[in-house]
């Protein structure tokens, strides 16, 4: 199970059954689900998300032009948005309005599962968070989880040392790469 918060902006309601179904099974548990553009950006500025899964074309206000305003806020700026869509000119039209994955609609669940996985994943390097089963390496703090829970607080020639040493076991490092 994971915790972190989905925002689902799709305007077809049979698609957001099914996605709420595929996502619940995959172990997300903090859904949101909205119907248009500007329920989006209301919900979003309101309770910041993890990701946003955005349809291109809604009834209200397109797609695009929530990602950009998402974008646009600060407190938002650095939110993974995936855009559902499949032509290659939305994609182009995507990315110059700051998309980061894109995804069809198809019915293949793995596509939005490995692209959900890889946004998570890029957003912890980004924040210098590193995972390794139960170990958490939070690089801000220098601070060392196991199984949620701290255990230390490194100073930064330790830390240093320690996240070499996890990033790159179970291989043995040489004393020249540490």
């Amino acid at each position: 199970m994971t915790a972190e918060r989905l925002l689902i902006v799709e305007d077809e309601p049979d698609l957001v059954a099914l996605l709420q179904v595929l996502l619940s099974a995959a172990g997300y548990q903090n859904i949101e689900c909205v119907l248009t553009g500007r329920g989006a950006l209301e919900a979003a500025v309101q309770r910041p998300p993890a990701c946003v899964l955005l349809d291109v074309g809604l009834p209200d206000i397109s797609g695009l032009e929530v990602c950009q305003k998402l974008k646009a806020l600060p407190d938002l700026a650095r939110v993974p948005v995936i855009l559902f869509t499949g032509q290659k000119k939305e994609k182009l039209l995507g990315l110059q309005h700051g998309a980061d994955y894109f995804v069809g609609k198809s019915g293949d669940s793995t596509e939005l599962l490995a692209t959900l996985d890889a946004a998570f994943r890029r957003k912890k390097q980004e924040d210098g968070v590193l995972e390794r089963g139960e170990l958490i390496l939070r690089a801000a703090e220098r601070q060392v989880l196991w199984r949620g829970a701290p255990v230390a607080v490194l100073t930064p020639k330790a830390y240093t040392l320690f996240h070499i040493l996890v990033e790159r076991g179970p291989q043995p490092v040489s004393r020249e790469d540490l």
